[in-house]
């Protein structure tokens, strides 16, 4: 297992509250240099040299300060996404369809009904597409039915929202229609 370079005879001055350090070296040639790491990290976030003190004392500050913002954002977007996974869930009800697309080679589309819905789970059932416009069968726009086909199965809802066979789903309306391409 790798492990940090910690220089010899270094000043470590450390942030708890961002979980970041700087290991801080005083040269013979009256020059600094400085390394900082974040995290669990082995391999330093920078190794930089200074001729004043003071840029070294306003690169830690800067350092730690965006080390800081990074984790503040991290936590917003978690929030966010955690409140979108929410209005979803409250969003799907029975009888809602859903969407689900595939995209490597070709762009898929699926489709679903919501026959069932109990706390985080559904029982969903796909449903068939029909082509609305395009040369049929390859490429064009697909839209739902209200034709049943399968078995109906479970999904759970989670923090990304809804995973259907892997891929996230989203609300649809048999009114919807949606790029199908079998030919990319």
């Amino acid at each position: 297992m790798r492990t940090r370079y910690i220089p010899d005879n270094s000043i470590e001055i450390k942030n708890e509250k961002c979980n970041a350090v700087c290991y801080l070296i005083s040269f013979d040639t009256g020059k600094f240099g400085l390394y900082g790491y974040s995290g669990r990290k082995t391999k330093s976030d920078f190794a930089y040299s200074y001729a004043k003190l003071e840029n070294v004392e306003t690169k830690i500050e800067e350092y730690f300060s965006d080390i800081q913002r990074g984790l503040d954002q991290k936590a917003q977007w978690k929030a966010e996404k955690k409140a979108r996974a929410q209005e979803f869930k409250k969003a799907v009800e029975v009888g809602s369809y859903l969407r689900t697309v595939f995209s490597y080679t070709m762009t898929l589309n699926q489709f679903y009904k919501v026959i069932e819905k109990k706390g985080n789970k559904v029982v969903i059932q796909s449903v068939q597409k029909t082509w609305t416009d395009g040369d049929i069968g390859y490429t064009g726009e697909v839209a739902p039915t209200n034709e049943l086909v399968g078995e109906p199965f479970k999904a759970n809802f989670s923090a990304n929202g809804l995973t259907i066979e892997g891929q996230t789903a989203t609300i649809c309306s048999l009114n919807d229609s949606f790029y199908q391409n079998h030919m990319d």
